[in-house]
């Protein structure tokens, strides 16, 4: 992103407010002033140097960027604050000079802030995350798709639980217990046989508790111990709640990093060297590199070459019909055991990465973006009285120490609860489920339950609930546990090329969210199925799917599927599955993280009652209905069309560009975490202005940002294109298409009981089209309404037959004069609110 007098800014400082909350809010709204307001309102920049900062590091913090309002000569006080990781506070100054220092002394995020005071009294505030840390771009899609959620401080609670039926869970994993040694027996309803005195599991929650399986519910023939014998619920745990502390990076022992300007295209040809610690002997090494067209060397002290890899571009080859997919093309991963003694010499523990350009580069040039190395945990099998192994403790994808786990869940905070029990093909039910669909209270208020993921359905996309029906009868239960409160998602069945294999089970639910699969740049896979019609027992007419997430190659825990007796930590290996059962968990678990924004900082209207609460005198089954519901409208609300941005990616399957309505092969589109809990828990404050960045870089990149308004008044509510940014940046060729839609927060479809209860999300105005100038709508609100603003990138612009040179994929006739997710391109949106008129209230208050 560049700034009038051409300097770069950071494209990671997504959000600089003025009179707006900043991301999560965490941070109240800054009152802004500007005089008289005759211009623009006073601008906080702020900018770090070094960026990326590395342990120790002593960081120039500057505001010289920052601006006043239009009615001030110049910014007179400038306040530097700075926290660390412990929440301790590592610097606080105030007054007239624009730049302090400080010194970052460890691993962790720590966040700085800058307020700026001009001589008119204007005032703004902006702050950002400073990550001590192994790079999140480096990391796998799974993670950086939810770390768009995490940094609003969103990583689900341990005290409230996610429920996944599937083919069990393997308590022994690293990533999935302690168990509690709750069991719950569902032969004949709900009762304890062992661990607890009641059906009550979940204990309040202690600072930096860990998340851990909380209940095992088996009936009659199901293991006795928290087990799996297939491996595909573990996996599917792993990817919705895991806490990733199987696998952890310990980058307080070790990390170098090395990041290098944007627009590098040089060839990368050289050498970089780090001193590996003493204590790391013998331990295995984790490099990674992000980058174009290099290829990478790693080799030990002695010159003998320990691992090799490489990048290409980001780009994935469907071929028509085919179920074959190539994988991520711009991050590479090098792993290899340490050969250094523990004594030796710095020279005989220094290891080198050599880069050299790929062959097949179109120009015969490479990019180099970033490297980092550290080393991996070694995972001890000893639980402490803590709770913890060897006292390390994960919390959302970080220990305690601020180590990285490589591979935890979208909602590794939050508590587990487990049954081995599905579908059956004999029966046509889930026994277990319709236990707990028949008890749904006693389930909801003992396991303070807020989502469910089901990832499997009859063999071969069989519709059998495209009519509901006595055989095929999940979605009964499913809506029993929506009237407790429950958020259930489901994926569409894996069946090339055609919709129909999203009307099968749980899908023939109205109050389910309907997942289709995508890759990691969001084309929907050749083997994910759709959805068509469903009609109802009272002969109304729903439609399904409802979104799209990632799903592909996702790397998650490996069950030991015997049923022995065992020891939990002795588990601890990871596998790559690809299907449709991928894409609900992540779609489960962020609806988690959406519930904890509401319950947490949700306004009047959308701020979540505790699980219990729901349950008190005065509230009924359409009360809790509509909770669930308003959390799946916020989903799909937030969720951006792939139609444009992914045509190259997508298989046989090609939506369409359906504003407002479902796509039959992607629903809403493709989810977006970071926007999804912002739309319940940030305000766009009358008179502010908020910059927010989209992207095509997927999935460091998010395609929508959202915040909510509230009345009474009516406001004007507008977003200006504030230019491109990105290595690709020179490849665009005009302005965005970007859509503004404003959705009825309250008022989803069905939340009234009325109707299939879809929650499909009520669009009250929007503007779409190109963003050449300023597009705007207005909205007049009622006292006590809630209406989300949703701003959305649907294409941009530009040559993307050079962004795919050198790859096996053209561009699709349709597709001429458009760039597609996988470019390195952000746009800048200033997303503005200006209440134009007060409603007043019939009792004659404002």
């Amino acid at each position: 992103m560049t700034d009038d007098d051409g300097t770069m800014f950071d494209r990671r400082d997504v959000l600089k407010t003025t009179g707006a909350g900043i991301a999560g809010a965490a941070v109240p709204g800054a009152a802004s002033a500007d005089g008289e307001g005759r211009g623009p309102p006073a601008l906080a920049i702020l900018t770090v140097e070094p960026v990326p900062p590395s342990p120790g590091d002593e960081v120039t913090l500057s505001g010289e960027r920052s601006r006043p309002s239009a009615d001030a000569d110049g910014i007179e006080v400038y306040a530097f604050e700075v926290t660390g990781p412990d929440g301790d506070r590592s610097l606080a100054t105030t007054g007239e000079a624009a730049t302090a220092t400080v010194e970052l002394p460890e691993v962790g995020d720590y966040t700085a802030r800058l307020t700026v005071t001009d001589d008119a009294d204007g005032t703004d505030v902006t702050e950002r995350t400073l990550d001590i840390g192994f790079p999140r771009e480096l990391l796998n899609p799974r993670v950086r798709n939810a770390a768009h959620a995490w940094e609003r401080g969103y990583r689900g609670r341990a005290d409230r639980t996610v429920l996944l039926p599937d083919s069990g869970v393997d308590a022994r994993h690293g990533d999935i217990g302690p168990w509690t040694g709750v069991r719950v027996d569902a032969t004949d309803g709900l009762s304890v046989t062992d661990g607890a005195a009641s059906l009550s599991a979940v204990d309040p929650p202690a600072r930096g508790s860990l998340p851990r399986l909380v209940g095992w519910l088996r009936a009659d023939g199901d293991p006795d111990l928290p087990r799996d014998t297939s491996g595909h619920g573990s996996h599917c745990c792993g990817i919705m709640t895991g806490t990733g502390r199987a696998r952890v990076l310990e980058t307080g022992t070790f990390l170098e990093r090395w990041e290098f300007d944007d627009n590098r295209a040089e060839p990368p040809a050289g050498t970089l060297e780090f001193v590996a610690p003493g204590e790391t002997a013998g331990r295995e090494l984790f490099v990674a590199l992000g980058g174009r067209w290099v290829d990478a060397r790693l080799v030990g002290p002695g010159g003998s070459e320990l691992a090799t890899g490489g990048t290409s571009v980001n780009a994935l080859q469907h071929g028509g019909g085919s179920t074959a997919e190539s994988g991520y093309g711009e991050r590479a991963v090098l792993t290899a055991d340490a050969v250094h003694d523990a004594g030796a010499d710095e020279a005989d523990r220094t290891y080198r990465l050599e880069l050299t350009v790929d062959g097949r580069s179109p120009d015969g040039t490479g990019e180099l973006e970033r490297v980092a190395a550290s080393v991996v945990a070694e995972r001890g099998t000893d639980l402490a009285a803590s709770g913890e192994i060897d006292d390390l403790e994960v919390t959302g994808g970080l220990t305690d120490r601020g180590d990285q786990a490589l591979h935890p869940g979208v909602t590794p905070r939050q508590s587990l609860v487990a049954t081995p029990n599905t579908f059956s093909l004999v029966s046509g039910r889930s026994s277990v489920l319709r236990t707990i669909g028949d008890n749904a209270r006693q389930y909801a208020e003992a396991f303070a339950s807020r989502a469910v993921s089901m990832s499997w359905g009859q063999p071969f996309g069989v519709p059998s609930a495209a009519v509901q029906n006595g055989y095929d009868e999940v979605y009964e239960s499913i809506a029993a546990l929506a009237r407790a409160g429950l958020v259930s998602a489901h994926a569409v069945a894996n069946l090339p090329g055609t919709p129909t294999g999203g009307n099968d089970t749980v899908s023939g639910a109205p109050e389910a969210i309907s997942v289709v699969r995508t890759d990691h740049l969001s084309g929907i896979s050749t083997t994910s199925s759709g959805g068509l019609a469903t009609v109802t027992d009272d002969g109304e007419v729903f439609r399904t799917p409802d979104v799209c997430a990632y799903g592909q190659d996702e790397t998650s825990v490996d069950a030991r599927t015997d049923t022995d007796d065992g020891e939990y930590g002795e588990v601890g290996g990871y596998t790559e599955f690809t299907g449709t059962s991928m894409a609900a968990p992540s779609t489960a678990g962020l609806a988690a993280l959406v519930m904890q924004a509401m319950e947490e900082d949700g306004p009047a209207g959308l701020d979540l009652p505790a699980p219990s609460a729901l349950f008190d005198e005065g509230r009924d089954e359409t009360d809790r209905l509509a909770w669930t519901l308003k959390t799946k409208a916020t989903l799909l609300a937030t969720a951006t069309t792939t139609a444009f941005n992914a045509i190259p990616w997508h298989g046989d399957q090609a939506p369409a560009y359906t504003p407002g309505e479902r796509d039959p092969y992607e629903g809403f589109g493709r989810i977006n975490d970071g926007a999804a809990v912002d739309a319940v828990s940030r305000e766009f404050e009358e008179e502010g202005t908020t910059t927010a960045t989209l992207g095509l870089d997927v999935p460091d990149d998010e395609q929508a940002a959202a915040g909510y308004i509230t009345g009474p008044g009516t406001y004007e509510v507008g977003a200006v294109f504030g230019g491109y940014g990105g290595r690709d940046a020179d490849l665009t060729g005009g302005a965005p298409h970007i859509d503004i839609v404003v959705y009825d927060a309250l008022s989803p479809a069905g939340v009234d009981d009325d109707g299939p209860a879809t929650g499909t999300p009520t669009v009250v105005d929007s503007y779409r089209g190109t963003l050449d100038a300023e597009g705007d709508v207005t909205v007049s609100l009622e006292k006590g309404d809630v209406y989300q603003v949703v701003v959305k990138l649907v294409s941009v612009p530009g040559d993307g037959a050079s962004q795919l040179a050198g790859t096996d994929v053209d561009v699709p006739p349709e597709a001429g004069g458009l760039l597609f997710n996988g470019a390195d391109v952000q746009v800048d949106v200033e997303i503005g609110v200006e209440e134009t008129a007060a409603t007043v209230a019939p009792d004659g208050g404002a």
